[in-house]
């Protein structure tokens, strides 16, 4: 579809979307569309219960990867310890004559890696764990009423929460809108 503009005999614009794929004459009001649609996204967007349910197993979620990213800090940190540890030693013997150069630059270039390897390997869910929980919440609430999300949006952003809601496209075919698929996540069973 694209958008076209007709002037009528009083001079003012009507708006439109005519189909770009079919020869024939396929003019659909802009202002029905809109309604259309503004009604569908209506229908879809999710009730208050459904989003705090998703609220409270994200939450959950959430607060299971911080403690599975404490414990994993904390196996992390034990290791980084062995490891300079090891490294002191390395360097001891190196230093004491109780190891060649050839064994030391070995040992010294592997457990430096690993050392490096073992600080760099930091995120930590706990210190953004508020942070998260704000995103969540906020974004959350925008999916009780994806009309108005919609509206709010520029037309990237709305071209992505269609393609995002109607994976196969979104079609109006004789007046009425209509779509192979739409994401699971919307669809509600009682």
């Amino acid at each position: 579809m694209t958008g076209a503009a007709s002037c009528g005999k009083t001079g003012q614009y009507y708006y439109y979307y005519r189909c770009r794929l079919t020869s024939k004459h396929n003019n659909i009001s802009a202002i029905k569309a809109h309604e259309k649609l503004n009604d569908i996204l209506k229908l879809i967007s999710l009730p208050e219960d459904l989003i705090a349910d998703i609220r409270t197993l994200a939450t959950d979620l959430l607060n299971h990867q911080v403690k599975e990213e404490k414990q994993r800090r904390e196996i992390r940190n034990k290791e980084l310890s062995a490891a300079e540890k090891s490294l002191r030693s390395v360097e001891e013997k190196w230093i004491n004559n109780s190891i060649n150069q050839e064994t030391y630059s070995r040992w010294h270039s592997d457990l430096t890696q690993k050392i490096q390897s073992l600080k760099l390997n930091k995120f930590d869910y706990g210190k953004d764990k508020d942070k998260l929980k704000r995103i969540l919440n906020s974004e959350l609430n925008k999916l009780s009423d994806l009309s108005k999300l919609y509206e709010s949006s520029n037309v990237i952003d709305k071209r992505t929460l269609l393609s995002r809601v109607f994976n196969l496209g979104l079609i109006i075919d004789n007046g009425s809108y209509r779509t192979l698929e739409i994401n699971p996540f919307l669809i509600v069973i009682d």
